[in-house]
């Protein structure tokens, strides 16, 4: 029915990326249970292959991408906008580098990030269209 291609393609993501488990789950993990982000594949490919061991991530929105970035990352600041959400991985997420915070939608969400004073490597926007903060060219300066 399929290309053996095609087929060739789709053994990949059962094999590497988990993809069943993903679906029927409703977890991102890869073949180990490593948690994924819910990226695209050539995206977690691309920022798998560098060093962020010194790094400090600031994420809007959290979930498995949180605890991929805190594999990686020397901290994790992950803010989460529903209450439920905030909940759950609260107790699910126990990770020392992580700290999950939560902050209703709207200013005090999208100013979260300023709450520490500190400098962040890398800014991730992993939230719904509600909690996307505005526009941040204004946040980022060049040193």
């Amino acid at each position: 029915m399929y290309s053996e291609r095609f087929q060739k393609f789709i053994e990949m993501w059962q094999k590497d990326f988990a993809i069943e488990r993903t679906i029927d789950e409703k977890v991102c993990v890869d073949r180990d249970g490593n948690p994924l982000p819910w990226y695209t594949y050539p995206a977690i490919e691309y920022l798998s292959q560098f060093d962020y061991g010194e790094k400090t991530i600031f994420e809007f929105g959290c979930g498995y991408s949180s605890l991929f970035w805190a594999e990686r990352a020397a901290k994790v600041i992950s803010i989460e906008d529903n209450p439920q959400w905030f909940a759950k991985w609260q107790r699910e997420f126990q990770h020392p580098k992580l700290d999950i915070r939560w902050r209703d939608e709207g200013e005090i969400y999208e100013k979260a990030i300023f709450e520490d004073g500190g400098r962040y490597d890398v800014i991730v926007v992993d939230a719904g269209p509600s909690a996307r903060p505005r526009p941040f060219k204004n946040w980022l300066r060049a040193e």
